[in-house]
């Protein structure tokens, strides 16, 4: 007789998520930042559908939690005027509202496909 694995096993690997660097988390998301505050930049009108500058804002605001406070607040003042500037205010208003839902500890690891 087949006898199911355990649905709940009790390795160190599972039990116990390695640490993030903080160090690393920054090096990770200052490029992703940048594509999009260069993406921003760029554009003379909108580059994304308003869902997705929603969704931009909510995630820059987030991701740029990993940055010392200085650098944060500058690229989050630097998004939310190009967002202005594209006639987006509302969605980067919206983003400032929003709890911070990712802190820089250990322990929290940021999807891949966050920037995208």
């Amino acid at each position: 007789m087949n006898r199911q694995p355990d649905l709940f096993p009790t390795t160190a690997a599972i039990d116990a998520p390695a640490a993030l660097d903080p160090e690393s988390m920054r090096a990770r998301v200052r490029p992703r930042l940048a594509v999009l505050l260069a993406e921003a930049r760029a554009a003379t009108e909108n580059p994304w559908t308003a869902e997705r500058t929603r969704v931009h804002a909510h995630i820059f605001h987030n991701m740029a939690n990993w940055l010392p406070a200085v650098e944060r607040d500058a690229l989050r003042a630097a998004f939310v005027a190009e967002l202005i500037r594209l006639g987006q205010g509302e969605a980067a208003n919206a983003a400032r509202r929003q709890p911070d839902r990712v802190k820089a500890t250990p322990g929290v690891s940021l999807p891949a496909n966050a920037a995208e």
